[in-house]
């Protein structure tokens, strides 16, 4: 967590950082991480989510709506995006919606 005197929501802001968890995950268990933590973030203030993982129930090509979708449907909104390669193969930043 970080103050930031300027910040709309009181001055705190959450910054949470997801690196190859959700593969390891039981099925619907990351999606209710990325709810909860969002939930988490907008109790506190404002929040940004960072991650380089898997995504669930993404498709094998990646598509840039699904992900869009997803974290819209768990309280995140993507900002940057960026498949690669390899077991945790989605990248990306998202601010709450």
């Amino acid at each position: 967590r970080g103050e930031m005197k300027n910040c709309k929501s009181g001055g705190v802001h959450t910054v949470f950082v997801c690196e190859a968890l959700m593969i390891y995950l039981v099925a619907g268990a990351p999606q209710e991480l990325l709810r909860q933590s969002a939930q988490l973030g907008k109790s506190e203030g404002t929040a940004s989510l960072c991650f380089a993982d898997r995504l669930p129930d993404i498709s094998v090509d990646d598509k840039l709506q699904d992900v869009r979708a997803l974290l819209a449907q768990c309280g995140w909104e993507l900002k940057e995006w960026q498949p690669k390669p390899g077991l945790a193969r989605h990248m990306g930043v998202a601010t709450l919606a």
